[in-house]
């Protein structure tokens, strides 16, 4: 068997990430809720789901490469399990 490697990255190999509407570089997680059907689950119960996402700690902004995808788009459908 062959060991794989551990690969050292530093933070100089890192690019920030900021703000798309102010420019800040720091962010708190956040959770978009989405509700499920129960009718669509076969549960007894509706289910939330929770995705977490990253607002900026100086506008609130969410980036939109953190954005869930439009709830009607093409990227809509959410695997929850295989």
């Amino acid at each position: 068997m062959m060991d794989n490697p551990k690969i050292r990255v530093g933070l100089e190999n890192s690019t920030a990430i900021v703000c798309e509407a102010c420019g800040n570089d720091t962010f708190v997680e956040a959770n978009y809720l989405r509700k499920i059907s129960k009718l669509l689950t076969g549960s007894a119960e509706d289910m939330v789901v929770p995705m977490p996402t990253f607002l900026c700690t100086k506008c609130n902004n969410i980036n939109s490469s953190f954005r869930i995808p439009d709830a009607n788009g093409p990227d809509s459908k959410i695997k929850l399990s295989e």
